[in-house]
């Protein structure tokens, strides 16, 4: 296994990915999908070739000033479904969105209880969300890279909200790349 990941993150990023990065895609199992390379290598490569295609939300930078010149780019996982349909349908707890009501309204009103309809009603909704998400970009968790003479270093995943366990993964995958250690965005710290 490690050879096949080595062996796909060469193909775009040949000497700029960490130890740490390498053993998390193989030694991972990843919300339940072992091994999670398959969804990461394609977000490396179009980190790296625009023209590669990518299911996920454009690259940034981190904002919390500890995390100064590290970017994250999103992967997706089927995990992550959920989570996206709540994104689409602006159904997060709090969400003052009607977006998923105005869209079936009418077929909630005229709902009768009936296997079929149910069935039927599922499927109407399952589609449109479907339609619906198929031009958007989604969520995910990050890959989390830093910027050198115009090249990414990959240094690890991370996991929404845990910026702190990330800071401790990107401290170890430095080790790798000692020269990005007094980077800040990509310029030598004062």
């Amino acid at each position: 296994m490690r050879g096949l990941v080595v062996s796909e993150l060469n193909k775009f990023a040949q000497g700029r990915y960490s130890e740490t990065l390498v053993n998390q895609l193989v030694y991972l199992p990843y919300w339940g999908v072992n091994p999670p390379y398959q969804f990461i290598v394609p977000e490396i490569a179009h980190l790296e070739d625009k023209r590669c295609l990518t299911q996920t939300v454009k690259e940034e930078a981190f904002r919390r000033s500890e995390m100064r010149g590290l970017y994250k780019k999103h992967f997706y996982l089927p995990s992550f479904l959920a989570k996206n349909i709540q994104n689409c349908w602006g159904l997060a707890e709090g969400s003052k969105s009607t977006k998923f009501n105005d869209r079936f309204k009418r077929k909630l009103e005229a709902y009768s209880p009936s296997e079929e309809n149910a069935k039927k009603l599922s499927s109407d909704i399952v589609n449109a969300m479907f339609e619906e998400m198929k031009n958007k970009k989604k969520t995910g968790e990050y890959i989390i890279f830093q910027k050198h003479d115009n090249k990414n270093y990959y240094l690890c995943i991370g996991i929404h909200g845990e910026d702190d366990e990330i800071l401790g993964c990107v401290k170890q995958a430095r080790r790798d790349f000692l020269f990005l250690e007094n980077l800040d965005n990509g310029r030598q710290k004062v």
